[in-house]
């Protein structure tokens, strides 16, 4: 199953003349799904707002809207538990040296859209980090983090942490995590903010 995607690039102004700094569209065989966060473009925002928005060819819809701290920088939509439902994930990133990540999923429950927000790094997967996420799809069951391992100085000690997640009984688990020597050549350590023109619903 593809989606078609059409992309609103920046400026965008809600009906009410509140400009966007994040609008996304994403169309399935069963519903229609939109991203959108509301902010000022190049400002950090505080307690922006972000809608997820799936409607149901049966009529249905579900709506969930959520709080960030940082500008959303990219999103995607896919089936990651295989329920044969999508799920929406986003990305949001912090501006300065730190270009700190977070990932954040909306999900489909029984009584609609529930969000899932990824949890703080703990113990040895903490040990280094200083920022400088980057998130990408691995097929559409995996979600792949990567960050740049650093010395107590701030001093880049040439070793990439990678850190997978999947989604399992509605919650995100780490399912492996390896430093390895370098950052993969298609991935970039500050990732333009700009989402891509183009993105699809995978499910194989």
């Amino acid at each position: 199953m593809l989606a078609a995607v059409v992309l609103a690039r920046l400026p965008v102004w809600d009906h009410f003349g509140t400009p966007l700094c994040y609008l996304q569209f994403y169309v399935t065989d069963t519903c229609r799904i939109t991203i959108q966060e509301w902010g000022k473009e190049g400002t950090d925002p505080d307690g922006e707002c972000v809608q997820v928005r799936m409607v149901w060819l049966d009529g249905r819809v579900y709506k969930c809207q959520f709080e960030v701290s940082d500008r959303v920088v990219d999103s995607w939509v896919c089936d990651l538990d295989g329920d044969e439902n999508p799920e929406a994930v986003v990305v949001s990133q912090s501006f300065g040296t730190g270009v700190y990540g977070m990932l954040y999923v909306v999900t489909i429950t029984t009584n609609g859209l529930s969000l899932i927000e990824e949890t703080a790094l703990v113990g040895e997967m903490d040990e280094g980090y200083e920022g400088h996420d980057s998130y990408r799809r691995a097929g559409s069951k995996k979600i792949v983090r990567l960050f740049p391992v650093r010395e107590s100085n701030g001093r880049y000690i040439g070793r990439v942490r990678r850190i997978v997640y999947v989604l399992k009984d509605k919650q995100l688990i780490v399912s492996e995590s390896q430093d390895i020597s370098e950052m993969p050549a298609d991935w970039l350590l500050d990732k333009d903010p700009q989402p891509e023109v183009e993105s699809t619903f995978i499910t194989e």
